[in-house]
């Protein structure tokens, strides 16, 4: 798809949501989420060691901190699972394509197919 502004040429192709889009995902999910964790158990240990009251708003900042990485790990392990079920899936392939006595690249959507081989059981 290509657009023209001012006589010049976007090719943007869509993000497509492929295994290695998940799998990187999940991966950066866990690392924010434990990052995340640390800071929160962090701030708490901190806010109890200053004998600070914990209702107070650094210590609401904490916990929500806890919380929001607790999720986070568990959106990694979703992103992951959805990852390695993944079997087919859309790919924006490009074809060079003659324009106006230029060769320019377009953008097809392709299916693909991952076949997993089937372990045979030892008889």
């Amino acid at each position: 798809m290509s657009t023209s502004t001012f006589s010049q040429e976007r090719n943007d192709h869509p993000a497509i949501k492929d295994k290695h889009y998940y799998q990187s995902l999940g991966s950066d999910q866990l690392v924010t989420g434990f990052m995340l964790l640390a800071a929160g158990i962090t701030g708490i240990h901190i806010a109890n060691a200053k004998g600070n009251d914990l209702s107070a708003t650094p210590a609401f900042v904490t916990k929500a901190a806890i919380v929001g990485g607790a999720i986070l790990i568990i959106s990694s392990a979703n992103s992951k699972k959805k990852a390695r079920t993944m079997n087919a899936f859309l790919k924006m392939e490009t074809v060079p394509v003659l324009k106006q006595c230029s060769i320019d690249c377009q953008y097809f959507p392709s299916l693909c197919l991952v076949f997993h081989p089937q372990k045979q059981s030892a008889n």
